[in-house]
Parts: structure tokens; C-alpha cells; sequence
């Protein structure tokens, strides 16, 4: 317990304060934890009365152990949930972050071939081309030559119709 004095609005008071811990071990380590802080004060003369109740108090203070364990699990999981919850919300964040920056890459790609008078194919096997954008359909043949036309016929045999990109 620790006492203490002041003055409020005038009147000389005294005061005392106690703290309710408990030992944890995390990681192996012991660690205190203050559950409650509790204060009290009073007039100078009233004052033994007043500490007289607070130690009769707090040495007839029980704590039921099933309780208290019941209690720790619903502060773990408490615990997790917020964590849970945090990790959504950062994950979402980052996913909007992501969103628009694909979005963003997007537009200066269309943009700079619109600026430039070019479009972007793709042959079958995923490989992609930028090419002038004047013709209506592009070909790539075996020997790897990008042929533009303005049919859907192909031009030479074997050639691959690629494919526009938006």
C-alpha cells in the first residue's frame, strides 16, 4: 500500500492506493501484470477509518479459479479475433493498393500505345508483341515474321492468327 497527501479546494486530504497484479510467465519469462489500481482518500482525520475498510477489503477479496481461467481464455480469444481482424483489414487494404496500381499500370500501357499508334498482341504460347496498330488482323509466321492484314484470311501457311489485346 502506499499513502499519499494532498490539498483539494482548500482541505488538507490523505490518500492511500493498492494494486490487485498477477504473475504471467510468457515465453518462459515471469512477467507482472496490474490488473486493478484502486485509490482512495479522505479527510486527515477519517482517514484510518477509510483504510481500515480497504484492508478489510481487500484481504477478504477471493478470486474463483475456474473464473478467472474461464476469463483468461475469453481475453486470448478476444486477442485473436482483434489480431484476426487486423490481418483482414491490412490484407484488404493492400489488395485495394494492389488493385489500383494494376489498374494504373493498365491505363499508361493503353495510353502510350494510343500515343504512339500501337497495339499489343499475343501469339498461342502467351508471348506478346507491340505492333503498329493498321492493320485489322496480325499473324506470326514460322519464321517468326509479325504479318498485318486487313482480312481474316492468313497469308502464308502454318501462320498463327494472334490475338488483340484491349
Amino acid at each position: 500500500m502506499v499513502e499519499f497527501t494532498f490539498t483539494k479546494d482548500g482541505r488538507a486530504l490523505r490518500g492511500g492506493a493498492i494494486c490487485f497484479t498477477e504473475l504471467l510467465t510468457v515465453s518462459g519469462l515471469p512477467l507482472w501484470d496490474v490488473k486493478e489500481l484502486i485509490y482512495w482518500y479522505a479527510a486527515k482525520d477519517t482517514f484510518p477509518t477509510a483504510t481500515q475498510v480497504m484492508e478489510h477489503m481487500w484481504s477478504t477479496l477471493r478470486i474463483n479459479p475456474d473464473w478467472a481461467a474461464r476469463y483468461r481464455q475469453t481475453v486470448l480469444a478476444q486477442s485473436r479475433i482483434a489480431s484476426q481482424s487486423a490481418q483482414q483489414i491490412s490484407d484488404i487494404i493492400a489488395g485495394t493498393f494492389g488493385n489500383i496500381d494494376t489498374v494504373a499500370s493498365e491505363l499508361r500501357r493503353r495510353r502510350g500505345n494510343a500515343t504512339l499508334g500501337l497495339i499489343d498482341v499475343s501469339a498461342p504460347d502467351g508471348e506478346k508483341f507491340k505492333v503498329d496498330n493498321l492493320a485489322s488482323y496480325y499473324w506470326l509466321s514460322s519464321d517468326r515474321t509479325i504479318i498485318g492484314t486487313n482480312t481474316s484470311v492468313p497469308p502464308c501457311q502454318n501462320c498463327q492468327e494472334l490475338l488483340k489485346q484491349p
